[in-house]
């Protein structure tokens, strides 16, 4: 939405978000907040994964295409 990419979280609160390109390297890293994150664009037809850590220390990832 508007060259922008939202993450929200049900039951849970964010600690870290990073996104990995298919190849595995870091595109994009930042701490988070709360229940939602705002990414940048980050380029057009591609597969990331999101990788969300979160306050309570579980990592859980999802592959995603924009």
């Amino acid at each position: 939405q508007n060259d922008v990419f939202h993450i929200y979280s049900r039951g849970f609160e964010m600690k870290e978000v990073t996104v990995y390109d298919v190849l595995g390297r870091v595109v994009y890293s930042d701490a988070s907040e709360g229940n939602s994150h705002i990414l940048p664009y980050l380029g057009a037809n591609q597969v990331l994964v999101v990788q969300v850590i979160t306050a309570n220390e579980e990592v859980l990832s999802k592959k995603v295409g924009n």
